[in-house]
Formats: structure tokens, C-alpha cells, sequence
């Protein structure tokens, strides 16, 4: 199950690869904070982050997820 928060320290989750990568849909801060905080979403609860990805996806699709595709995306 996807988690937003780590089960031990209950903080919130960073990327491994990018530690700017926040949360259960790893919306990058310094590329998307500043537009996630005027659009009103705080990525750094769960429904802020899901928020913003849902808003991030109607208008880019996939995109601002490629640096990851390895994780997702179909294999090879």
C-alpha cells in the first residue's frame, strides 16, 4: 500500500534518489512548491500532495513522473 508518511518516525516520506521529492506521490518541492502553495495545497499532508498531483496530471499527463519511469513504467 502506497504511504505518505514513514510507519516509524510518522514523517513525512522524501525521495530516495531527490529528498525534494515529498510524499505518497513524490511531488517535487522546488519544482512545484511554490504553484502547489498558491493553488492552496499543502504537499506535505497526504491531501495536499494527492491534490496536487491530481492537478499536476490533468494538465501534464505523466511528464513531471518521467525521471522516475523506471519505477512505473513498462518493462523492458
Amino acid at each position: 500500500m502506497p504511504q505518505h508518511y514513514d510507519i516509524e518516525t510518522g514523517n513525512v516520506l522524501h525521495g530516495e534518489i531527490n529528498n525534494k521529492d515529498i510524499g505518497i506521490c513524490q511531488i517535487n518541492e522546488y519544482w512545484n512548491g511554490v504553484e502547489a502553495t498558491e493553488l492552496g495545497f499543502d504537499i506535505y499532508t497526504e491531501y495536499g500532495n494527492i491534490s496536487m498531483a491530481n492537478y499536476m496530471y490533468e494538465r501534464q499527463g505523466t511528464t513531471p513522473w518521467n525521471p522516475s519511469i523506471s519505477c512505473w513504467g513498462p518493462k523492458k
